[in-house]
């Protein structure tokens, strides 16, 4: 792919910045130490983000590289769907945060951004995944900024359960489970519909879906668990199960 597009810098660019953030997410540490210096990362603990606007008005990667060259950042960064994931230096996350605050307030776009906890070359994925769970919290609390080791009761309680325990939660989704067994479109779907606060049109705008294609498949989660998402303890208990997931 690198050797087709060539002729294409951008494009080369991103697809290099792509593949190279997926081997540091892979959780080799020795390999991640080793890319990560040729990339020009000279400390021995990062911070993982997660960022994405709610309009396609504002280019996040734009936005993003001025951010980070003005701060001295490398570009630890690529596109993930409709996101940007990010490794950052620990001394420059709260200038970060400050400029999506910022920047959110003054301009009026809806940016949701969230930071996971500082961590070794051999846990990169740990703290990602962490951005990815406060920058659901961002996104359903309607803040710019939402930091994982600042996250509200729910996560202090799924930090604190065993792995049986979290096991026995996420059963709760075991229906919408894919052939394989693994967890796939529909789980995605129901995700992304409870984080928009069952908001059908966010929702679907957020998943690249049509709102009828959107409808159809919460009704066959609905078939398929049990659970009436109408319910407020049936979506509490829906959200906590895929929180558990990620455990």
């Amino acid at each position: 792919d690198l050797l087709l597009r060539s002729n294409d810098h951008i494009a080369t660019e991103r697809l290099g910045r792509e593949v190279m953030m997926q081997r540091l997410l892979a959780g080799d540490a020795a390999n991640a130490e080793s890319l990560l210096r040729r990339w020009g990362v000279l400390e021995d603990t990062m911070t993982a983000l997660v960022v994405n606007s709610r309009t396609k008005s504002v280019d996040l990667e734009r936005l993003l590289t001025r951010w980070f060259d003005d701060l001295g950042c490398v570009h630890v960064m690529t596109m993930q769907g409709d996101r940007m994931i990010a490794l950052i230096r620990d001394d420059r996350v709260e200038a970060i945060a400050d400029l999506f605050a910022n920047y959110a307030s003054h301009e009026q776009h809806p940016l949701r951004c969230g930071f996971g906890t500082s961590v070794g070359f051999d846990a990169l994925s740990r703290s990602m995944a962490e951005a990815h769970e406060a920058h659901a919290t961002a996104v359903t609390g309607g803040r710019p900024v939402s930091f994982y080791a600042a996250l509200p009761t729910v996560h202090y309680v799924l930090g604190h359960l065993g792995p049986e325990s979290s096991a026995q939660l996420a059963r709760v989704l075991d229906g919408i489970r894919e052939e394989h067994g693994a967890h796939g479109e529909l789980t995605q779907t129901l995700q992304a519909y409870l984080a928009e606060n069952g908001s059908w049109g966010v929702a679907a705008h957020r998943l690249g879906i049509h709102r009828q294609t959107l409808a159809m498949r919460m009704k066959r989660i609905e078939e398929l668990t049990g659970l009436s998402l109408t319910d407020p303890d049936d979506r509490a208990a829906a959200w906590l199960a895929i929180r558990a997931l990620k455990l």
